[in-house]
This record gives structure tokens, C-alpha cells and sequence, in this order.
């Protein structure tokens, strides 16, 4: 069985380009950097993965040889990432992001937000117990895992009369 999927790593990676194509500093994987924080920054956190409803699975139409995809099994989700902006510009960044989640240019990056929070000013003492500004939110985007697999199948059936008259 062949099995392929989409991720949220990938949903993160894209989500990571348009923040950095729209604000040119850094983006942060939170949870997986082992690096201090910069002074200018973006850290991206998945918070929640929510259902929205149950599976649904679909089947093509015909068979394609090359792609050798025969099932597509989709979970609707609402994926929760918390945005922490750090830095001098971390309020105007933060304000920023808020605009852009309700605008459609996250939409051609390819991203499909539903909702964000308000905006969260959480001050975050450094290693050298300075204050440095922090703002926050959580944005919640729809996120459509795919499951595609091959499935063993018969192109060709032949049928053998088993019983004939003089078994019966």
C-alpha cells in the first residue's frame, strides 16, 4: 500500500513564507528551536488541532496508473497556532498579522484563516532579566489532512461455475 499525506510542517513551513514575505524578519518553529530568541522575531506554535466533522473518503473516478492513488480519505481540522512577536516592532507586527487575517492576502499565500484573537502584550524577561516586548495572538486556519493511498483492486474478474450438475 502506498500511502502519502499532507502535514502540518508543511502547513507551518507555508504559513512561515507569507509571514516572511509580509514582515522580512525571522520565523520560529516554537517547541523545536534550540537557539536563543532574536531580537527580532516571529515563533509560530501549533496550540490545537480541532475536528470540524467526521472523515470523508473518495474515490477516483479511474483508475490512474502514474499517480496509483485509488483513495482519498480527508479530515476537516481548525489548526490553532499562537503568533509571538518580539522585538521593537512587536506591536505594530502583531497589529499587522490582526489585518491580515481578515484580509485575502493570506488567501494567495495559500492559507485559509478563519478567525484570530485579540491581541496579547506579554512582556518576556530575557536571560539577562531584561524586559523585552512581546505581543501575541492565536490564529486559527483551516487545515485539510489528506490521507491518498493506493488500495489493491481487480481490473479483470473471471468467474469459474463452481457447482455444476453433477454436484448438486
Amino acid at each position: 500500500m502506498n500511502l502519502k499525506s499532507n502535514t502540518i510542517r508543511e502547513e507551518l513551513k507555508i504559513l512561515g513564507d507569507a509571514l516572511f514575505s509580509f514582515f522580512a524578519i525571522e520565523i520560529i518553529l516554537g517547541h523545536e528551536n534550540r537557539v536563543a530568541t532574536p531580537s527580532e522575531c516571529i515563533v509560530l506554535s501549533v496550540i490545537a488541532v480541532n475536528r470540524q466533522s467526521t472523515n470523508e473518503t473518495h474515490y477516483p473516478d479511474r483508475i490512474d496508473s502514474d499517480n496509483e492513488i485509488d483513495r482519498a480519505d480527508l479530515m476537516f481540522s481548525e489548526l490553532v497556532i499562537q503568533l509571538d512577536f518580539y522585538g521593537v516592532a512587536a506591536a505594530i507586527n502583531a497589529n499587522a498579522m490582526l489585518m491580515l487575517s481578515r484580509s485575502e492576502l493570506l488567501l494567495e499565500k495559500g492559507i485559509t484563516p478563519l478567525f484570530s484573537s485579540n491581541l496579547r502584550n506579554l512582556v518576556f524577561t530575557n536571560s539577562e532579566k531584561q524586559q523585552e516586548q512581546r505581543y501575541s495572538l492565536d490564529l486559527t486556519l483551516q487545515f485539510n489532512s489528506h490521507w491518498l493511498q493506493s488500495q489493491d483492486s481487480a481490473i479483470q474478474i473471471r468467474i469459474d461455475n463452481f457447482f455444476n450438475g453433477d454436484h448438486l
